[in-house]
């Protein structure tokens, strides 16, 4: 298999942001979508840890899609 989009589960778990981006790296992923980030934070908590991901993220895959959503709102790229 060779995904195209890793769709990340961001829970307490894994919260490793430089083993995150290392992981969708090494299954050759260019986009990427962490989800279940706010189901017990609140959106000024848990985006700055996101912010640690995408920053891992980019530092490994420079031509990579970052995709960070937002309840109620439709993602375009």
């Amino acid at each position: 298999l060779a995904p195209d989009i890793a769709i990340v589960q961001y829970t307490k778990q894994a919260r490793d942001p430089e083993a995150m981006a290392r992981f969708v790296r090494d299954i050759g992923c260019d986009v990427v979508i962490p989800h279940h980030m706010d189901l017990k934070k609140t959106k000024e908590a848990y985006l700055p840890e996101v912010a640690q991901f995408e920053k891992a993220f980019r530092e490994l895959v420079p031509d990579g899609t970052f995709i960070c959503p937002e309840n109620g709102s439709w993602i375009t790229l």
